[in-house]
């Protein structure tokens, strides 16, 4: 796989970010788009209510990330109760399992250990460790180490960033962009 569109969505009470790449190993292109979310969750009646119009405008984001022709994934960073706070747990799950509903074909990342497998140092590399969106618990930083765990965990999504991160650190050029969605 030479060509492929990767989203990584980081759920969350306050701000759920997503981050899009668009990765081209034969162009040696990466391009990066990011979006915020906030306040997505609020208490109802019965429970937890996920905003439909925060999950219609993320299905709007994913159609509109996919491409003809290019397959694209879907990494969703999953979440395990605490037990410390009921209400936020309760939101957190109703939240990502209403993303991976909304979402099909979409993957759960577990994120244990994620800062140690997609260090700093490799979003430092492809330039995804800032941007210009300020986020409670730096949201979009998040979903793009989602984004990055899920394509190691998949065979060849892996050999394409492994590809991707090779060639930048023996500074063979990639055309590295950003953008964010409005």
């Amino acid at each position: 796989m030479q060509v492929a569109n990767l989203i990584g969505l980081d759920p969350g009470i306050v701000d759920t970010g997503a981050v899009w790449v668009s990765l081209d190993g034969k162009e040696k292109t990466l391009h990066a788009n990011s979006k915020v979310w906030r306040n997505v969750t609020k208490k109802a009646k019965l429970g937890i209510e996920v905003n439909q119009q925060f999950l219609d405008e993320l299905s709007w984001y994913v159609e509109y990330a996919t491409t003809v022709g290019v397959p694209t994934f879907v990494f969703i960073e999953g979440y395990r109760n605490r037990g410390r706070n009921p209400q936020q747990d309760q939101k957190m799950t109703t939240l990502v399992q209403a993303i991976h509903k909304t979402l099909s074909g979409s993957v759960i990342v577990d994120n244990t250990g994620v800062k140690n497998v997609v260090t700093d140092a490799t979003l430092s590399l492809l330039e995804m460790d800032h941007w210009d969106i300020p986020t409670h618990h730096s949201d979009i930083k998040s979903a793009a180490r989602i984004l990055l765990k899920g394509a190691y965990q998949h065979e060849e999504l892996n050999s394409l960033v492994a590809d991707l991160v090779l060639d930048r650190l023996t500074e063979k050029q990639w055309t590295l962009t950003k953008s964010l969605a409005h």
